[in-house]
């Protein structure tokens, strides 16, 4: 009975959602309410009443009657009497063949019953209870998803219903209707996106398979593209902070003077440590990394589990949502290999021209000896509507002053090659990333037209209000 038993109060548990804190409502918030009592009752009080409950066959149990049985039998013999003519052996034959009851049989019969019966209620998928298909589409209808181009938001994406119903929607009625899914939980990889990408491919799937393609024109209503973004967690950003402390550092803070309340030790540790000792870190945005845009990574632990691994920080995207751009262009990445000489007074000049090469673009850290410029641009508006240009480049140089003054003047030779001027009226702000000596100019507001992505980076991640 203990095996069965277990099977039946963990499929109770199941049911009454105790696993599932997340469910925050109606008959799942009352029944989190009464948890201690729903627990206490299926660990302790669940089993002597099943127990009592089968009491009253006991006395027809039919390995017990079988038992009496063999006795009786063997006691008639003992006595020289045969047993088939003894009253108590026939009382007991009758009753094992009429009334008894094989009670192991009874309660394993029972158990899967109910495990039967009350396991239809428990819908057997990777998520629980997913919101009604229809219900999301004729909610989102009446809440003003009837606009062509409504973009609906949804903060508890959940398995991706909203999404799925927008993309139908859109199919129905050739809308342009865009959506917004926002989800913390781990089933974003393996219920949400998955199934977003399902319905995009087919409108119909049964068991993991397109029921059939979609027709030209749902393929056409269909979503192009689909943007994912995700964002730094908090126990990210603690796993990619690492101490730094010289021996230095720890000899002075060994100082007897520097020992005891308000002492240096600990006047260190609580205003100066997390500054000092982490600078550089990932999380707090390694300056000198940005030589190097394409190559920038963080720790990253996987969903469900304690172990990280190392993933590319878009800088790009990152920077474009921190400023607030609507980015109207992106240009594709451009690679160039350039010469070098000094003319009679010593000062460095190109030899020729820049030249285009093939590559990949992406570059790993340990690729600063190979001397290749790479510049990626963006172009938008900011949010009061100034015209902004984003240059984004590999500064293979590094911060050497011979590095940086080649690194100038490949990005100046670029500049001018693609038309750009600091001084026109083109562009509001100009945005770089590195030193550099471009022409510079100061609007009226104070602000300077050519400005360092590394700057106001820094100071829109980390800054305080009023500082």
């Amino acid at each position: 009975m203990s095996q069965r038993f277990e099977k039946l109060k963990t499929l109770l548990q199941e049911l009454f959602q105790l696993d599932q804190p997340d469910l925050d409502f109606g008959f799942y918030r009352i029944m989190h309410a009464k948890s201690a009592e729903v627990t206490q009752f299926l660990e302790n009080d669940l089993l002597p009443q099943v127990k009592s409950a089968f009491a009253q066959y006991q006395p027809a149990d039919k390995a017990a009657i079988a038992k009496e049985l063999a006795q009786a039998v063997e006691a008639a013999q003992s006595l020289g009497v045969d047993p088939e003519q003894s009253p108590k052996v026939k009382d007991l034959r009758t009753r094992l063949a009429n009334e008894a009851v094989d009670l192991n049989a009874l309660e394993a019969e029972v158990y899967d019953h109910i495990h039967k019966d009350l396991g239809g209620f428990l819908r057997r998928e990777p998520f629980s209870y997913p919101k009604s298909i229809y219900a999301v589409i004729d909610a989102t209808y009446v809440g003003g998803a009837s606009l062509p181009t409504a973009i609906l938001l949804d903060y508890f994406a959940g398995s991706g219903t909203t999404g799925h119903a927008v993309i139908n929607l859109n199919r129905e009625d050739g809308g342009r209707r865009k959506f917004i899914l926002v989800e913390m939980g781990n089933y974003f990889d393996t219920v949400l996106l998955p199934r977003i990408k399902k319905v995009t491919f087919s409108p119909e799937w049964k068991d993991g398979k397109p029921k059939r393609l979609a027709t030209a024109e749902e393929a056409e209503r269909s979503p192009r593209i689909i943007k994912v973004v995700r964002l730094e967690s908090y126990e990210d950003m603690l796993n990619n902070l690492e101490t730094r402390r010289t021996r230095e550092q720890q000899s002075l803070l060994d100082l007897p003077q520097a020992q005891g309340p308000d002492g240096l030790k600990e006047q260190y540790l609580l205003r100066y440590m997390l500054d000092v000792e982490t600078h550089g870190n990932p999380s707090l945005l390694n300056m000198a990394a940005l030589t190097n845009p394409t190559a920038y990574k963080l720790k990253v632990k996987r969903p469900g589990s304690d172990e990280s691994r190392e993933v590319s920080v878009d800088l790009l995207e990152t920077f474009n949502w921190l400023i607030g751009l609507t980015v109207q262009r992106i240009t594709a990445p451009r690679t160039f290999s350039a010469a070098f000489e000094r003319d009679q007074e010593g000062r460095l000049r190109l030899k020729g021209r820049l030249k285009p090469i093939s590559h990949s673009g992406v570059f790993s850290q340990g690729e600063r000896e190979e001397k290749v410029w790479w510049f990626r641009t963006v172009a938008g508006a900011m949010p009061d509507g100034r015209k902004t240009l984003v240059i984004w480049r590999r500064r293979p140089g590094g911060e050497t002053p011979e590095g940086i003054e080649q690194d100038n003047l490949v990005l100046d030779e670029w500049f001018t090659a693609q038309g750009y001027s600091s001084k026109d009226s083109g562009f509001a702000l100009i945005y770089v990333n590195g030193d550099y000596n471009l022409e510079n100019l100061k609007a009226p507001d104070d602000i300077w037209k050519v400005r360092l992505i590394e700057e106001d980076f820094h100071r829109l991640m980390f800054g305080m209000e009023g500082t």
